[in-house]
């Protein structure tokens, strides 16, 4: 995976499409004052591939932030705060764990 995104993955996308993809790659775009992240992602996204959470983790700790990354098996792709159902019924408990952990004086 390239940290780019596609909706059929045989075909790359268009060449312009691709430049404003690499040129705007969150991996890309994290230096050390980017704030400390917490990351979640479903495995079965299949608008945006699990992979560039994974790449913005490992970006992000080359950069020494300190970043928590979560990766549901299932979940597909906007889960949100209503999503009650599968594995990923649990990312606010991980979120709010994580927020205690970050904002403990």
């Amino acid at each position: 995976m390239d940290g780019t995104r596609t909706t059929d993955e045989t075909a790359p996308p268009p060449p312009p499409l691709m430049e404003v993809l690499k040129k705007y790659s969150t991996g890309k775009l994290v230096t050390r004052d980017t704030p400390t992240t917490f990351i979640m992602v479903a495995d079965d996204d299949t608008v945006t591939p699990a992979e560039h959470s994974v790449n913005f983790y490992l970006a992000l700790r080359q950069a020494r932030v300190s970043a928590e990354l979560h990766a549901y098996r299932a979940g597909r792709h906007g889960f949100g705060m209503g999503k009650t159902k599968g594995p990923v019924q649990s990312w606010t408990d991980a979120c709010k764990s994580w927020l205690d952990t970050v904002t403990a004086t």
